[in-house]
């Protein structure tokens, strides 16, 4: 839920001293015992690195804030702008033109 919904969890975690004390304690114990392997092991350190249990790495960005999900948009449109290309006019033909009922019989 940390790394998933981060700005709903930092409302709460952030202001309970409790919450800290645990999530630190079971961070460190899960760290000690070596329990999480692979993927598991990197997404127990990005959770701790999240609520700054541990200093954050320079590459760690988490792309479920709110402000990073609206610079991302930002930077999908820039990418995808469409291109606005100006509609020319048609123009008429001058001349003759059949019209009326002669123009069914032919």
């Amino acid at each position: 839920m940390v790394l998933r919904l981060p700005d709903i969890v930092h409302e709460m975690y952030d202001k309970d001293r409790d919450w800290q004390i645990v999530m630190a304690w079971a961070w460190w114990f899960c760290s000690e015992s070596n329990i999480f392997e692979g993927s598991s092991a990197k997404l127990l350190n990005l959770m701790a690195q999240e609520v700054n249990l541990v200093p954050k790495e320079d590459y760690y960005h988490n792309p479920f804030k709110a402000a990073n999900q609206k610079q991302e948009q930002e930077k999908e449109y820039t990418k995808t702008k469409p291109i606005l290309k100006s509609k020319k006019k048609k123009e008429r033909r001058k001349g003759p033109r059949l019209s009326g009922p002669s123009h069914t019989e032919l």
